[in-house]
């Protein structure tokens, strides 16, 4: 089974409930972190704090928040190592202005 798979089956075997989130939001409140709940996708949301610059990357396994703009993203943050993708560099390295490849 590739890795891609595997992700895939996780996805769809991890459900988070409501009460599970609560909890997540109040222990972020606790260490004075601010949070925000996005009415909708949260991918759209998290690629405008990057764009605005009010988040330093996102983490998520999702590669599409490059597409929506996110300029930093951070995926296998729960591995030894973390994978930072840059979207200024690669769109760079492919020859493509940021006009470009917005949707």
């Amino acid at each position: 089974m590739s890795r891609k798979q595997k992700i895939k089956l996780m996805k769809q075997s991890v459900v988070i409930t409501h009460e599970q989130m609560d909890e997540c939001v109040q222990m972020f409140k606790l260490l004075g972190m601010p949070t925000i709940k996005a009415k909708q996708e949260a991918d759209a949301q998290c690629a405008y704090l990057s764009k605005v610059k009010l988040v330093d990357a996102i983490a998520s396994e999702d590669m599409d928040l490059l597409t929506f703009g996110t300029e930093i993203l951070l995926r296998d943050i729960n591995k030894e190592k973390i994978v930072i993708y840059t979207l200024s560099k690669i769109l760079a390295e492919l020859k493509i202005r940021s006009e470009e490849h917005t949707l």
